[in-house]
């Protein structure tokens, strides 16, 4: 949650400063802009999403969320406490750069059909819908890097990303790089939806789109 927040925050900045210069944001700027938000938001919370990896792994027992994280120091190091960030970079990085793009190329298309046919508003449950659509195409595109970060976090001692990917691979070929897909997309997709349906209320009302 605290992610799409700083994201959509981001996102927010560059409204402001596209809405000043009269014009929209290409699709390399959503792309960089969604990867940066991304990029610093889990540098910022990466070791609480370790802990919080460990902790449903069912693996470790900790007493607490303050506990866990002073025993990966203690035991790991710092090297713990940022086990898996590359991977988990190179998933949400992505996913927010081709979600705004997903997201913002469907609403102009639906605007569009709307236009040619006499409606001019765009309701809720469409932005919802449109919110949706690319929640489901970035997460498809972005879960083979969860599955590697996941077991990145999930290990002690082996933190490789390279050898995370052959494993996984070993295991079960490409097709193991999708399980769970459809859990995240559901989670991720109606969050992402609801947080872009409001932002998008927000910027709104406060005339910046």
């Amino acid at each position: 949650l605290n992610g799409s927040v700083i994201t959509n925050l981001f996102f927010l900045c560059l409204s402001v400063y596209l809405c000043r210069e009269n014009r929209k944001a290409t699709a390399v700027e959503y792309l960089a802009l969604g990867g940066l938000a991304r990029s610093l938001t889990c540098a910022a919370l990466l070791p609480v999403t370790v802990v919080k990896t460990r902790f449903e792994s069912g693996n470790f027992q900790y007493s607490g969320v303050m506990t866990a994280l002073r025993n990966v120091k203690a035991q790991e190091g710092l090297r713990g406490l940022y086990s898996g960030g590359s991977a988990t970079i190179l998933r949400d990085a992505p996913f927010s750069g081709l979600y705004y793009l997903f997201y913002s190329k469907g609403k102009d298309y639906v605007a569009q059909f709307h236009d040619r046919h006499g409606m001019h508003h765009l309701h809720s449950p469409l932005q919802f819908s449109v919110g949706l659509v690319a929640g489901v195409l970035a997460c498809s595109l972005t879960h083979p890097a969860d599955v590697v970060k996941t077991r990145l976090q999930s290990q002690v001692t082996d933190r490789s990303t390279i050898r995370a990917i052959t494993q996984i691979y070993q295991t079960g070929g490409v097709s193991v790089f999708f399980r769970g897909l459809a859990p995240r997309v559901l989670r991720r997709s109606v969050n992402a939806a609801l947080a872009w349906t409001l932002f998008d209320h927000v910027f709104a009302l406060l005339n910046l789109r």
